[in-house]
């Protein structure tokens, strides 16, 4: 997280942020909206898309920033810049720690169960955009889990089975928890079944 101030001495204007400026700092909501803006980039001007940018990433409504002058914002645009995609971590994770619970991946894309097929296709026919049929899929095959250790001390993770009275639950989670380096591999790995 980075602390910017920014200024307008015209108007003795100053406003603080702090902007989320690695993947590991950015929930999995804040990638969604943008990934959402970014899609509709080529339909806003440049000003407008930084703006919204910069709000998302600041979390701080978009209308405090009108007042200040674009030389001020252009500060946030090296940050802006350095969040691609491609600095992601591209790792599959075997648990994920969110607030003391360990949620383990589905492993192997050919072991899905009957459940979780049957899940994903109505959840799929019920998702309203790209973000929450994404989502659905994370909710089904990332679930709390537990380790194992073998007999020659090797620690293996175990899903529990899929259970969807606890989806809006892990929904809420993921979205204010759960950390982008951490959910894109998963996500690509399971819309893919490939690794890395």
């Amino acid at each position: 997280m980075k602390n910017i101030k920014l200024v307008n001495d015209e108007l003795d204007l100053e406003l603080e942020l702090n902007v989320m400026d690695n993947w590991n700092e950015i929930p999995l909501k804040t990638y969604f909206k943008m990934i959402d803006l970014t899609s509709e980039q080529n339909k806003m001007d440049e000003i407008d898309f930084t703006i919204e940018m910069i709000s998302i990433i600041s979390d701080i409504d978009k209308q405090k920033l009108m007042d200040i002058p674009i030389s001020e914002l252009n500060k946030i645009e090296p940050i802006i810049r350095g969040l691609n995609p491609e600095n992601m971590n591209k790792d599959i994770p075997t648990h994920i720690d969110i607030e003391g619970i360990n949620y383990v991946p589905k492993k192997n894309m050919s072991n899905i169960t009957n459940n979780e097929i049957i899940w994903i296709k109505n959840l799929e026919k019920s998702s309203k955009t790209y973000s929450d049929n994404i989502l659905s899929k994370l909710i089904i095959l990332l679930r709390p889990g537990y380790s194992k250790t073998n007999e020659i001390g090797e620690i293996k993770w175990i899903q529990l089975p899929y259970d969807n009275d606890d989806y809006e639950k892990r929904k809420n989670i993921f979205l204010n928890y759960l950390k982008t380096n951490d959910a894109i591999p998963l996500i690509n790995f399971f819309l893919t079944g490939k690794k890395g």
